[in-house]
């Protein structure tokens, strides 16, 4: 891996999230914005205390309360929420019907939640393309807070939120904004820096492009704070989708200077996960894919998962898992700091079906767990609560429900998944996130 001088990112509907590969072009093909759902009753959900335990007593830092699932048939949203063991809290905390006062923009199709779960304990909702709106709702009473317009005049497609310390939050923005300088902070392909609290803008931090790449764009996507660091996956991506750059992943200091670092040989990098003994990071890389003309054996070249060395004061790389019979899809989650939770991305051509499996970081071996029916639509988001004494969660569409999982001696065990039945129906599960 270089470190470059340089300093260089997809999103939309799942669908194309299954890819590594999602944004406003994808979110337009796939539906209108928003429309009316029947509002479901909003019970007031209680919020433990962030001190969840490990199994063997002592305390897991950031464990958060609860899981927060976002459904969505890509026109409508209703946000349930689950235990970290899988019992269903709330069938609808919010929807697209919802008419809470303060909520002047209603939830869209397109909706996720931040990675890492906020340390405020508030539920943070991100509604994507074109809405570009973050939703702070308090969980206990199913009232929302406040809600911010991130887009300043364009449709700025936001991607990941993060906490960086009491009352500030960055925001990764997907989109650039081919006609900025008409207000402050308009030109997107950025993070931003906001107080969560008034809310407001106060800040932009840029990625400047990399010279011999004219038509990548940066597109920073997951945020993760590392230290006294956030670091930043950039999807780099052409504004057409047709292309990629090389993969870069973003790394902003304490006082918001940038530095970006090569991952040599892979493209369209996404999520950041840490172990839990802070000492690594996963990245996951999906390689690129070109809707006009697939080329899955290229993408499975350019994938795999990489693991960082986090304890050193940058970035530095110290094993990779290729990509062996499918390119590795954009989620991927630890269950301990020797197993993943991961996807693979389904293939057209040799017409083999998406996968979630077990990655075993010691002996670099991948097990399936779930095979779909489906090469492309159905897997989605993984997010695993075992070191908090939970278990691991991935959705799938096909089943319309959380398939779960928690580790045994050997690695994964299936579970019983958890399903909805109160839920607005038609909705299938797609995006997790805690709080």
């Amino acid at each position: 891996m270089k470190r470059s001088i340089r300093h260089p990112g997809l999103v939309g509907q799942h669908t194309f999230r299954t890819l590594g590969i999602v944004g406003g072009s994808a979110a337009l093909m796939l539906g209108a914005l928003h429309c009316n759902i029947e509002s479901v009753v909003q019970g007031p959900i209680g919020v433990p205390k962030d001190d969840a335990s490990t199994p063997d007593g002592s305390v897991a830092p950031n464990c958060g309360s609860a899981l927060a699932i976002c459904m969505s048939d890509f026109q409508s949203t209703n946000v349930s929420v689950i235990s970290l063991d899988g019992k269903v809290l709330s069938s609808s905390i919010i929807s697209s019907g919802s008419a809470s006062p303060g909520i002047s923009a209603p939830l869209s199709g397109d909706v996720v939640l931040p990675f890492a779960s906020p340390l405020s304990g508030e539920l943070v909702l991100i509604d994507r393309f074109a809405n570009s709106t973050l939703t702070w709702v308090a969980p206990g009473t199913a009232t929302v807070r406040t809600q911010l317009n991130v887009g300043t005049g364009f449709p700025s497609n936001p991607r990941d939120y993060v906490e960086v310390e009491p009352g500030v939050a960055y925001i990764s923005r997907y989109e650039k904004n081919a006609k900025s300088g008409a207000t402050a902070f308009d030109q997107g392909d950025d993070v931003i820096v906001v107080d969560t609290k008034t809310p407001k803008i106060t800040g932009s931090i840029a990625f400047p492009p990399v010279s011999d790449e004219p038509t990548i764009q940066n597109r920073p996507d997951r945020l993760l704070k590392v230290g006294n660091k956030v670091w930043v996956s950039l999807q780099r991506l052409s504004g057409d989708f047709h292309s990629a750059g090389i993969a870069r992943i973003g790394v902003i200091d304490a006082n918001k200077n940038v530095t970006t670092f090569t991952l040599d040989g892979l493209k369209n990098c996404s999520t950041l996960s840490p172990s839990p003994n802070g000492k690594q990071v996963i990245v996951a890389c999906s390689g690129s894919y070109d809707f006009a003309k697939p080329d899955f054996k290229r993408m499975i070249s350019e994938s795999a998962i990489v693991i960082f060395d986090a304890t050193s004061d940058a970035p530095k790389e110290i094993a990779r898992i290729a990509a062996t019979t499918a390119s590795f899809g954009p989620n991927v989650t630890h269950a301990s700091d020797r197993y993943l939770l991961a996807t693979l991305n389904g293939d057209g051509d040799s017409k083999v079906n998406e996968r979630i499996v077990g990655v075993d970081l010691e002996s670099k071996t991948v097990k399936d767990l779930y095979t779909s029916t489906s090469t492309f639509g159905d897997v989605g988001d993984v997010r695993c609560a075992t070191l908090c004494g939970g278990k691991c969660f991935a959705t799938t569409t096909i089943t319309s429900s959380l398939l779960t999982f928690t580790l045994g001696a050997d690695g994964f065990v299936a579970g019983t998944p958890v399903t909805f039945p109160e839920a607005p129906a038609k909705l299938p599960p797609r995006y997790m996130g805690g709080y």
